[in-house]
């Protein structure tokens, strides 16, 4: 495994995690599994259709995946079976979401107004359809509100889709919900100051509350670190339940139960809180080159352990 790097956040099935990572061969995606105990590492496929964007997605005993290249492509837990199910045109792709046998997506480039847009097409690769257009500087006769960039994996529940976005209008970013026909979109809250602004990475969601993170920004002026927020599906409520101390970091998290599990790039830790807010702690922050360095991509959560990635170790 040493020629392998820069690896994704798993996905885990009961018996297997599974994952990918980069070839320092030839720069290949190696999509792989193992069992949590570290035992029975398995390369299931050379992917040469370009590196995935986030992590896989297994649904119904299928992994799937999209690449930088915009290829979306499945593949059974096995190896075997490997499908381009679709490609799709646009620039910093999302990683997908599947949601009853529906894949969704964004891009933050191309569509109507070259700021991106959002789509969903069925795991067979039947149902292609472009959901909505996002809009940089916004269209008087689109009833869609002027929302651009949308970054990050989106949520899907029941017929609505929860998203976040770079910018709204002329500010600093939205909390989104849209139907999955592609009405109603709505914002649910918008970034109207600098100050714990710019949302951006994964959207989360338990019960009727929504999770994300806004990235840190700073300026000559005033300087503003990461922070972890949540709000209700309906738009209220909506308060910052953590701010981490730097200002240069990346924060990647998961929600489960009344438990946040996430790691900061910057002090290179894996930390948790409750979903309240309260009882932040830092689990883990003793990376090294020798045990791995750059935990920044999140964990998943298997009973009372963690798993994740880092980029590389010596």
């Amino acid at each position: 495994g040493r020629e392998l790097h820069n690896p994704s956040r798993p996905e885990f099935d009961g018996t297997y995690l599974y994952s990918t990572a980069t070839s320092k061969v030839d720069y290949s995606d190696i999509i792989f599994k193992v069992k949590p105990d570290g035992t029975d590492f398995t390369k299931l496929y050379v992917n040469r259709n370009g590196q995935t964007v986030g992590h896989l997605v297994l649904s119904g005993g299928v992994l799937y995946g999209i690449t930088g290249e915009g290829v979306i492509y499945k593949i059974n837990t096995d190896g075997s079976g490997y499908t381009k199910i679709s490609s799709i045109y646009g620039v910093s792709l999302s990683p997908i979401t599947i949601s009853n046998g529906v894949i969704y997506g964004t891009t933050d480039q191309y569509g109507a107004y070259n700021a991106g847009f959002m789509y969903k097409i069925n795991t067979d690769g039947t149902g292609y359809a472009k959901i909505m257009d996002f809009e940089q500087y916004g269209n008087p006769a689109d009833p869609n509100p002027s929302i651009s960039y949308s970054t990050g994996e989106l949520c899907v529940s029941g017929s609505t889709i929860y998203g976040i976005a770079k910018q709204y209008r002329q500010g600093y970013g939205a909390v989104y919900k849209i139907n999955t026909n592609g009405t109603g979109c709505t914002i649910l809250y918008n970034f109207a100051q600098k100050k714990g602004a710019y949302p951006t990475g994964d959207i989360h969601i338990e019960g009727n509350v929504l999770y994300g993170v806004t990235s840190y920004y700073t300026d000559p002026y005033e300087t503003d670190p990461a922070s972890i927020f949540s709000i209700n599906t309906d738009g209220t409520n909506y308060t910052q339940l953590h701010t981490f101390s730097s200002t240069n970091t990346v924060i990647s998290f998961t929600v489960d139960g009344s438990g946040i599990y996430g790691t900061d790039y910057a002090s290179n830790s894996i930390f948790s809180l409750n979903t309240d807010g309260s009882n932040y702690q830092t689990l883990f922050n003793s990376f090294s080159d020798t045990t791995g360095v750059s935990a920044n991509k999140g964990v998943t959560k298997v009973g009372t352990i963690l798993y994740g990635p880092t980029d590389w170790r010596a």
